[in-house]
């Protein structure tokens, strides 16, 4: 008999491995057909003859091990993991970056709101002139800076005497003056607004835009083109030459007043102003020679105008009509043979 090898460290158990109880199972009876089979091939070497060939004994440890290695089943049982671990594992650490962003976006967010809210009491410090300073300021002359520096005032002001300003005025602003304001030359390069402005003379380069009345108190004069839009009210007009392409004259109308030229039955109406429009006599019977209306102006004229008929259409074209008694106030239209029946109409013109 051979003797048995001795067992290496790596073939017996490690403190601690747990080994699986069909594993065992399986070892020892591969371990005993090993036995079994081993003193099979001992009797066979033995009856050939061969004593110099020695006999491996392996023990059933070692068939445990390498039953195990075959098979693939590990040793050791694997670690059970906590709830904890597995939830952080299948968590994406790009994930935990972009919480991470939010939570500091959100802090910053939250830290800059609270320090807008703080209220930050300003103190200005102050100095109070006293009278003995204002007393040397008064008699002194003061200069503040050059001319290349600017000063700078952010509250209101106020100057109970007067202010001069050697050079140029700029003001950024709109300009408010309470009082008069007395300008030598104005020069308004864009617009300007202006409740009453008086002006001793006014030279006027470019176009000039006039929204309300323009009261001119004397001579207007103008040399160039003058182009009226709306109407012109003036008491008197005094124009060398006159070129109109159109008059229109309004106006309300006269009153009319039939005569006994009229005849019996007779009427009279009229139809325009006080200086133009139409007559229209209605001739009854029997017409006299006389009168056949009277013209009352609505407006009387300064002075005794000058008043033009003339027949208009064919109804007392051939009747010897004329115009009396004109006065600022009215006229009158007569005729000397007026046809019974016929209607006379008449054209005047009054110009003063």
């Amino acid at each position: 008999m051979a003797e048995e090898p001795e067992k290496k460290d790596e073939d017996k158990p490690k403190d601690g491995e747990v080994i699986n109880a069909d594993a065992l199972n399986e070892g020892k009876d591969a371990a005993e057909h090993k036995m079994t089979g081993n003193e099979s091939t001992e009797e066979q070497l033995k009856a050939g003859g061969d004593d110099s060939m020695e006999t491996k004994h392996i023990s059933p440890v070692d068939m445990l091990a390498e039953s195990s290695n075959k098979d693939g089943k590990p040793g050791k049982a694997p670690e059970k993991r906590t709830f904890i671990q597995k939830t952080i594992g299948r968590i994406n650490i790009w994930l935990l970056l972009f919480i991470m962003l939010l939570v500091i976006a959100g802090g910053t967010v939250v830290v800059m709101y609270a320090m807008n809210k703080k209220e930050q009491n300003v103190t200005i410090d102050t100095a109070k002139l006293t009278q003995d300073t204002l007393n040397q300021l008064k008699a002194a002359d003061s200069t503040v800076g050059t001319a290349k520096q600017t000063l700078t005032i952010e509250s209101n002001a106020i100057f109970a005497g007067k202010i001069l300003a050697r050079s140029d005025l700029d003001v950024a602003g709109t300009l408010k003056v309470g009082g008069k304001l007395s300008i030598p030359v104005l020069d308004v390069t864009t617009s300007g607004s202006f409740a009453q402005l008086t002006v001793n003379g006014l030279q006027v380069s470019g176009d000039t835009k006039i929204g309300g009345a323009l009261d001119v108190q004397k001579t207007l004069t103008v040399n160039g083109d003058v182009h009226v839009n709306g109407h012109i009210s003036a008491a008197g007009i005094s124009i060398d030459q006159l070129s109109i392409t159109h008059i229109n004259v309004s106006g309300p109308n006269p009153s009319i007043t039939v005569g006994a030229g009229a005849g019996s039955g007779g009427t009279a109406s009229i139809a325009g102003n006080d200086t133009a429009g139409v007559i229209t006599i209605n001739v009854g019977g029997l017409p006299p020679s006389g009168i056949l209306g009277t013209v009352r102006f609505t407006t009387t004229y300064s002075a005794t105008p000058h008043v033009v008929i003339t027949p208009y259409g064919p109804g007392c074209s051939s009747a010897a009509y004329y115009v009396d008694s004109i006065t600022n106030k009215q006229f009158v239209v007569g005729s000397t043979s007026t046809p019974a029946g016929a209607t006379c109409k008449f054209n005047y013109i009054v110009i003063n």
